[in-house]
């Protein structure tokens, strides 16, 4: 039986700012940021102790920044503003571009947002989840947010969704695409404690057969899992491993989809050898009908539990099987599991992924997007921050994006939330809701301080 029960509680108001982030990831970072340093009061809140998502807690799981910056960067120059301070500052520590050591380059973004946040004079609330929004008709005014002491309230006069699954925008009343979405989420791990030498010396001898490649693409198929062609000097023993139930390299998690190593394992840093996994649908046919219910917790909950379990069984099964890992144990997980797709908003404008091919202009532009074909690019417009439905609110990284998948790069990701962040400011300064701000005022904005190298309208 369906029951319900009403709550009424009084809580105490911990803060009044003028911008309230809710999430310490790659959007809600740089927005916090940029909201202070054009003189906002402002508050971040985060569940973890330490920043930076799915770059920081998230060990960079699901893709980097550094292949996006070497590839796609020579016609659109690198990162500039509070982006580009943020990965040269990285860079500076880690003596290599952004992204190439998961481990340590993780740990340098954490602490290089925790110095910016600090320099800049955000108030951080971390360890703290934000909750319940707090409504007035159509207009959020704020955030309950869930800490170790209990429950307080922080009032904003602007609200930002950082959180990587609108679930702001969704509490507060927005417009959402509801359903399942393209999601294939993923999730870091390492092994350490492995003779590399003896490993590398190994991988050259070994000899894939015609059944193993043939065994490998009917259990592929019969599981509706991909990219275990990253692991195929491994299948002739998984396929040993399988014959006798040790281990199965594509295992499937309920009804939901199938896990697998689906990008390989990591070249080999100090004696530790990362991979990462990936769910893809059950009923996987192509690449559009990878769809899981992100929004559902249940779901999400027993993914999670079934990626961490095939993890430890795979450290186990390379530990028995594949010579330099006999001593090795398994070092990480990442506490953080990382969605490619989210739920989302649906914002004043939706861009598609026509616009994206058509190389579409806009008037109310905040960045230059690129393609796949060198040199095309595309106008990102400020009505994609806007939603529907709710005013006080505005909508960056993940929250902000229902399609193409591609926009929700990573090097897109800290420039939405920059352009975000000014934007807020800008509406307390304005005293207007962010949707009726002045856009060529922010535009203005993003190129004289910002050094965004946005074209004319």
């Amino acid at each position: 039986m369906a029951r319900k029960i009403k709550l009424t509680r009084s809580v105490e108001v911990a803060a009044e700012v003028d911008v309230l982030v809710a999430g310490g990831g790659i959007g809600g970072c740089p927005a916090a940021v940029a909201a202070a340093r054009a003189g906002a009061k402002t508050m971040l809140v985060d569940r973890f102790g330490y920043l930076g998502g799915n770059m920081g807690p998230g060990m960079f799981s699901g893709g980097v920044l550094h292949l996006a910056i070497e590839q796609k960067f020579e016609q659109l120059q690198r990162l500039f503003g509070i982006s580009g301070e943020f990965v040269s500052r990285c860079e500076a520590h880690t003596d290599h571009l952004l992204g190439r050591d998961y481990f340590r380059d993780s740990q340098v973004v954490a602490y290089v947002w925790q110095r910016m946040m600090e320099e800049s004079g955000v108030d951080l609330l971390l360890n703290a989840c934000a909750t319940d929004p707090i409504m007035e008709d159509d207009t959020i005014g704020g955030l309950i947010i869930e800490t170790r002491s209990g429950p307080v309230a922080v009032r904003a006069k602007v609200t930002i969704d950082a959180t990587g699954n609108a679930e702001v925008g969704k509490r507060a009343g927005a417009e959402m695409l509801e359903g399942a979405r393209y999601v294939h989420p993923g999730m870091y791990f390492a092994i350490a404690n492995v003779d590399t030498a003896k490993y590398l010396a190994w991988l050259p001898t070994v000899q894939v057969s015609e059944e193993d490649d043939k065994w490998a693409m009917d259990v592929q198929k019969t599981l509706g899992s991909w990219g275990s062609g990253h692991m195929r000097n491994l299948f002739p023993l998984m396929r040993q491993a399988w014959r006798v139930g040790e281990y199965r390299f594509i295992k499937p998690i309920g009804t939901i989809g199938a896990v697998t190593v689906d990008h390989g394992f990591y070249k080999p840093v100090r004696d530790i050898i990362g991979g990462q996994v990936g769910v893809a649908d059950s009923n996987l046919t192509s690449d559009t009908t990878r769809q899981i219910d992100v929004g559902n917790h249940r779901v999400m909950q027993e993914l999670e539990q079934g990626c961490r379990q095939y993890i430890f069984e795979t450290a186990q099964f390379m530990r028995r099987y594949v010579p330099g890992f006999e001593n090795s144990h398994l070092h990480m997980i990442s506490p953080y599991f990382h969605n490619r797709g989210c739920q989302g908003m649906i914002c004043e404008y939706r861009l598609t992924k026509e616009d994206a091919a058509n190389g579409a202009r806009f008037d109310d532009v905040i960045f230059q997007d690129y393609t796949n074909e060198p040199g095309q690019t595309y106008d990102f417009p400020y009505r994609q921050l806007v939603p529907k439905g709710v005013n006080g609110l505005l909508a960056t990284g993940k929250s902000a994006i229902i399609d193409p998948p591609s926009n929700r790069a990573r090097w897109k990701m800290l420039m939405l939330g920059e352009v975000t962040g000014a934007a807020a400011a800008l509406a307390v300064q304005q005293d207007v809701t962010p949707g009726k701000i002045d856009v060529h005022r922010l535009q203005a904005i993003l190129r004289e301080k910002h050094r965004h190298p946005l074209r004319e309208v």
